[in-house]
């Protein structure tokens, strides 16, 4: 249902998005940009950030900003839907691989299917 409504291209066209090809493995390249090193997720507060730098899987929502319009709310929506999907897959993929069981052909297996912040 995620893929007929087209929700994982929401950012498509959006410069800050990264985009894959398909059947390549997902990389992000920062060519003469600015270092990443010592900055955060400005989407998260203080107090989160010193925490994630302890865990790699945030099981926390991260809190909505008040600020936000109705469409910015909206879209933000359908960006959290898209990623607990892809969460959801991405773990019962590890477990089927764990299994020795086939892995199903999820739309949001393939990078090339997924255009969101």
């Amino acid at each position: 249902m995620i893929q007929i409504l087209l929700l994982p291209t929401l950012d498509t066209g959006n410069p800050s998005v990264s985009s894959f090809s398909h059947g390549a493995v997902p990389a992000v390249f920062l060519d003469d940009g600015p270092s990443l090193t010592g900055k955060t997720c400005e989407c998260l507060s203080q107090d989160w950030n010193e925490v994630s730098r302890d865990f790699e899987i945030r099981v926390h929502h991260v809190s909505w900003s008040r600020s936000q319009t109705d469409k910015a709310e909206g879209n933000e929506e359908i960006r959290r839907l898209c990623w607990s999907a892809l969460s959801l897959i991405s773990e019962h993929n590890s477990q089927c691989m764990a299994l020795g069981r086939d892995i199903h052909d999820f739309s949001l297996n393939h990078p090339d299917n997924v255009s969101w912040i």
